[in-house]
């Protein structure tokens, strides 16, 4: 018995993404290919399903919407390739993300921009969680881009582009696919891409596209290959040197793996306990229902075991039924706590309770006395241990749903802390900010000369020379030698040349020096590098110590 989630021999051959899973078998038996779809021809849609079962990916998460019909159409199709047939997009992306942690690769299908933008958070948890997951949209009708026409599923707009400048920041490559020409080669590359960084990508393709047969597609595609992952051999070996000597002077040593370790796959002997699966670094809240059916639907036969607090089964709690529909029997422990437990360890309020529902009844309407469900609700010890008997053994067939009731107070000291410490860097006072007048005038155009319609700065923003940041009057200095300031006068401030306290611009001096050429060259230099300075200055708040008064340079 496995917590959420063990891998069984479904997972590809030697660890390597890009092998089909071995003893796989489809989940939904009457899965039956369209009739609609031929086949035999060598479509853009079937390339796409020979593709994804190349790598790896045998079940793909989905929810219909008018723009993927046809390409759901091809993609069942594939004897090799069951769809998945989910509530909503966030947990049919949930599920590719949960399906990859197992499979290595993930894959969800969805439509344009309703679907794009619903699926969206899961792909950015993916993102953060180096998952490689397919997100496949089917996009408009190829003969709406560019026509300066609103089309539904849209914000109504005639640019169709928002959802991919939304899917640019959570995915290492974004494929439009409106052109049968270079389909090919963008799908490919977005695969490799995907495998390669094991980062998220996008597929848009466009609804009319699916069915049309290409050259470059041909029946049985060539096999799918990636370049070989390369390391620096003598780097390498210098790191496992100074890993093992310092491995050699510990006394009990404890290996601590981390999360890259599944990205490189760089594992050398499978010598864990079950695994154990959780959104570390997003930790969005849902995720664990989603994640569940897609894990579930990789790693079977084998069971996983889920634990979900009662707020986070209230976002996601819907595809309970995909997961019966499909014959998984995973065990759901739903913690009723009433409440949302971590927000309210650091900052507690009315806003941290939430509604009690029956959640054994709801699983039970679920169910509808179809597919095999079992569900029980436990108050103590002594049921939890007869609950946990009886799902694993009477009704190991069973989707097993045990609803437990803790106190609301109920955690750990581990948690009390982390929350005191996650409140106390939440209520940070703000760094002290540094007023523009107290930058050079030249400096503050030069940075508000890329922002359009912002006024520079006139005369009256001028400041003594020990009011400038350290570092400006610095850099002004080193590459301006001919504009020396004069020592410290007696009362302790700075004065320099009437040239530079008037305001004469850093861009290069009208007079020339004594050899008659114009400094004009170092000031554009000194332009450069102030500019790359000031971006850091002005957008990042200045520590006070930057500007402490300087002492003049002789």
């Amino acid at each position: 018995m496995d917590s959420i989630g063990s891998l069984d021999s479904s997972k590809p051959a030697n660890n390597d993404v890009g092998n089909v899973p071995n003893g796989t078998a489809s989940a939904i038996k009457n899965s039956v290919p369209a009739t609609a779809v031929p086949t035999t021809e060598a479509t853009l849609g079937r390339h796409l399903a020979h593709r994804l079962v190349q790598v790896g990916v045998t079940d793909v998460f989905s929810v219909p919407g008018d723009f993927n019909l046809t390409l759901l159409d091809h993609l069942i199709a594939e004897p090799k390739l069951t769809n998945v047939g989910c509530c909503n997009e966030l947990n049919a992306g949930y599920a590719a993300d949960g399906y990859a942690r197992c499979r290595g690769v993930g894959a969800c299908v969805v439509t344009f921009t309703v679907g794009g933008l619903s699926v969206i958070n899961a792909i950015a948890g993916a993102y953060s969680e180096n998952l490689p997951v397919i997100c496949i949209v089917g996009g408009p009708n190829t003969n709406d881009f560019g026509t300066n026409r609103i089309l539904h599923h849209t914000i109504g707009l005639p640019d169709f582009s928002q959802e991919l400048r939304c899917f640019q920041t959570v995915t290492c490559y974004q494929a439009v696919v409106n052109n049968i020409e270079d389909a090919h080669e963008m799908i490919d590359t977005a695969i490799s891409t995907c495998l390669k960084e094991s980062k998220p990508v996008y597929i848009s393709i466009s609804c009319n596209l699916p069915g049309i047969p290409h050259p470059t597609f041909s029946r049985e595609p060539v096999p799918f290959s990636l370049s070989p992952r390369l390391s620096n051999k003598l780097g390498l070996e210098a790191a496992v040197e100074a890993a093992a000597a310092f491995l050699n002077k510990a006394v009990k040593p404890v290996m601590v793996g981390g999360p890259k370790l599944r990205v490189a796959k760089a594992f050398l002997k499978r010598r864990f306990v079950d695994r154990y699966e959780f959104q570390m670094q997003y930790g969005s809240i849902g995720w664990s229902v989603g994640a569940t059916l897609g894990y579930a639907q990789a790693v079977r036969p084998k069971r996983v075991i889920s634990c979900i607090g009662d707020g986070s089964f209230q976002v996601t709690a819907q595809d309970v039924s995909t997961m019966i529909r499909n014959e998984q029997n995973p065990i759901i422990f739903l913690i009723n706590n009433g409440g949302y437990t971590i927000e309210v360890e650091i900052h507690d309020g009315p806003y941290n309770v939430i509604k009690n529902w029956n959640y054994t009844a709801l699983v039970d309407a679920i169910h509808n006395g179809d597919g095999k469900c079992w569900t029980s609700k436990v108050t103590c010890e002594e049921e939890l241990i007869e609950a946990i008997q009886t799902a694993t053994g009477d009704k190991k067939d069973c989707l097993c749903f045990i609803e437990v009731i803790v106190h609301k107070d109920d955690t750990s000291k581990e948690l009390l802390e982390w929350g005191s410490r996650v409140c106390a860097a939440n209520s940070r006072p703000p760094n002290p900010q540094t007023p523009v007048n107290d930058y050079p005038r030249e400096i503050v155009n030069l940075y508000r000369k890329s922002n359009t319609g912002v006024p520079e700065v006139g005369e009256g923003g001028w400041n003594p020379v020990n009011d400038y940041p350290r570092d400006i009057v610095n850099l002004y200095r080193k590459s301006n030698t001919e504009d020396q300031v004069h020592a410290r006068s007696a009362s302790g401030r700075s004065s320099i040349r009437p040239s530079l306290a008037h305001g004469r611009s850093f861009k290069g001096r009208a007079d020339a020096g004594p050899d008659g050429r114009s400094s004009r060259r170092s000031s554009r230099r000194t332009v450069v590098q102030m500019w790359t300075l000031v971006q850091t200055l002005i957008q990042k708040d200045a520590r006070p110590e930057d500007r402490r008064e300087v002492d003049a340079r002789p």
